[in-house]
């Protein structure tokens, strides 16, 4: 008969831990459905954040479309420029050319014959023509009275210098023109 009552407490012993586990359990249940409801009460507050978020970034998106288009018309726009620019120098350079090929004073079949095509320096807020001495800058070197324009000191009239700094032009913004100007 001690047999039957030691079952008997091992059974209510394992049913009061059973009970007791199931309440725990329970609880845990219930504590982790109050975590989820705060968790997605603040989800549903930051919720309005994250479309602004969204909003913001899809504006970004939309203002950087349009700066990349704005850039291709500029481009596109230097580009036309820079071949107008091209061809109204090489109409210069042309004239230039048979001016020199007229003129008696002028050796133009010489191996270091570089045409003066330098234009015409205007003033940007006059529209003037600039003085030579306003446009020594451009050629690099200073011009004497006595001297005609387009020609380095020590250089006998009907001689052209051989070599010319570059024209500064913003819409290249520092790059050089083509050299292979004589081939056209």
């Amino acid at each position: 008969m001690t047999w039957v009552w030691i079952v008997i407490a091992v059974v209510v012993v394992l049913a009061v831990v059973g009970l007791l586990v199931m309440a725990a359990n329970k609880k845990k249940q219930e504590q982790r459905r109050t975590q989820a409801g705060e968790l997605r009460t603040d989800a549903h507050a930051q919720s309005a954040s994250v479309l602004d978020a969204d909003r913001q970034a899809r504006d970004a998106e939309a203002d950087a479309a349009r700066a990349r288009a704005e850039a291709e018309r500029a481009e596109r726009q230097a580009a036309e420029a820079a071949r107008a620019r091209d061809m109204e120098r090489a109409t210069h350079e042309d004239q230039i050319r048979e001016a020199d090929r007229i003129d008696p004073d002028v050796d133009h079949r010489s191996d270091d014959y570089v045409p003066d095509a330098e234009p015409q320096r205007f003033d940007t807020q006059t529209g003037e023509p600039l003085e030579p001495d306003a446009q020594r800058g451009s050629t690099g070197f200073e011009q004497t009275p006595d001297q005609p324009a387009g020609h380095a000191p020590g250089q006998a009239p009907g001689q052209h210098a051989a070599t010319r700094e570059p024209l500064s032009d913003p819409l290249t913004d520092g790059q050089q023109p083509p050299q292979d100007t004589q081939n056209r």
